[in-house]
């Protein structure tokens, strides 16, 4: 009796371990079936057998079975950011107690002061670097240095809105809508009032990208592609409402402006030169290290996949089309995460995200709604359709890298 105590003693600690794992990876911003996979993966060298879990954007759910009769543990989570430098952390000490280099006991504690520690940077530098991003991505979007410039204040008020607005749950509802209103009357009256040949349509689009929920629609079609209907779903309809509200709070700013006569001003765009193109890739590769809270000494890994991963989409895009251009870019992007994670031992998300979020397709679902308002059914249905095409051909690069460079493992 006594020893059959010991022994559930011990299995309840290895499956509340289990769980709080789950939740870590959940925090951090892994896709279901990247969680289920790691946990399903943990369990097996744990020696915890018949195990099965089940994740989605708001819950987390394992079960163990046995001849005690089955256990269960669920918990409510909430979607949060993407946290890479914790998720090498937790990664590292999954091996240690894979390796039994790390008593269970030991690895809890430490697992409770990883996801205890702050975030890596504090909220000056996450809103410039949301300032940096929307900079490198007018350029990137054929926008002129003015464009640019303006790009990269209405970054920093969306970095500063979206650090108030987290604060406030009332206002943490609808701040994408709140956001983008107020962008839109900014860039539009200083393009009508006070600069000439400025393009109000790139500076807005460049001044939302962070908020475009395209990660979350590629994220959402891969959970769907590999049968995780129900996250894939959930997180997919969570895009398109985030999409919604940000094209509404357009749509009602320029609606605010028409009344004193304000438009958008269209320009027409010219090519961006090679070098400025790069270099804006390089700056966007250091505001995508903090966003997504990596190490600044991964930064040549983020840049290393950036660069690949648009060079490869370019290619891919000039010679067969836009959608076989997302697919290569993802097979590229996803192939040397692999190879990266299998020479140094390190998680291969940590050079996929970076890569394939400069990849997403929110900036053309982003004018899939925007024509929508304006009522323009047939080019809505027909960009809508391209974001699709887009999203799908990404997913199917990312799992043909996976294809040629097996992972090794989810994470």
């Amino acid at each position: 009796m006594e020893k059959d105590n010991l022994s559930k003693e011990i299995l309840n600690e290895k499956i509340d371990y289990l769980l709080e794992l789950g939740k870590a990876l959940h925090e951090y911003g892994m896709s279901a079936q990247r969680i289920e996979a790691a946990m399903y993966e943990t369990a097996k060298n744990l020696g915890v057998d018949n195990a099965s879990f089940f994740s989605t954007p708001t819950y987390l759910n394992m079960a163990v079975t046995g001849d005690f009769g089955q256990i269960h543990r669920s918990q409510r989570v909430n979607p949060s950011d993407v946290e890479l430098d914790k998720l090498c952390k937790v990664d590292y000490l999954t091996d240690q107690v894979a390796k039994k280099e790390m008593k269970l006991k030991d690895a809890s504690k430490k697992l409770a002061e990883i996801r205890s520690q702050p975030p890596r940077y504090g909220n000056l530098l996450t809103v410039l670097s949301y300032g940096v991003s929307s900079s490198s991505i007018a350029i990137v979007l054929q926008g002129s240095l003015y464009d640019s410039l303006l790009a990269f204040f209405l970054g920093i008020i969306t970095g500063f809105m979206t650090l108030i607005s987290s604060k406030y749950y009332s206002a943490a509802q609808i701040y994408e809508a709140i956001v983008s209103f107020t962008l839109t009357v900014f860039s539009l009256v200083i393009a009508d009032r006070f600069i000439l040949h400025l393009n109000s349509q790139i500076i807005i689009m460049s001044g939302l990208i962070v908020l475009l929920p395209g990660l979350g629609m590629t994220v959402a079609m891969m959970e769907l592609a590999t049968q995780n209907l129900v996250s894939g779903t959930a997180r997919f309809m969570g895009s398109m409402i985030t999409l919604l509200k940000i094209t509404f709070g357009v749509a009602l700013g320029v609606k605010a402006c028409a009344l004193f006569k304000i438009e958008p001003i269209a320009i027409e765009v010219s090519k961006t030169s090679l070098p400025l193109f790069y270099m804006a890739i390089i700056f966007a590769a250091l505001a995508f290290t903090i966003k997504f809270r990596i190490s600044i000494k991964d930064y040549f890994w983020v840049l290393l996949s950036a660069l690949v991963s648009v060079g490869s989409a370019k290619f891919g895009r000039e010679v067969f089309g836009p959608e076989i251009g997302a697919f290569v870019g993802g097979t590229a992007v996803s192939a040397l995460s692999n190879l990266f994670a299998r020479v140094f031992n390190r998680p291969a998300s940590l050079l996929l995200l970076p890569g394939i979020i400069i990849l997403v397709p929110g900036s053309v679902g982003y004018k899939t709604f925007t024509l929508f308002f304006n009522h323009n059914v047939l080019g809505a249905m027909s960009t809508g359709f391209t974001t699709i095409m887009i999203a799908i051909s990404l997913v199917a690069g990312v799992f043909f890298g996976n294809i040629l460079i097996n992972p090794r493992r989810m994470v």
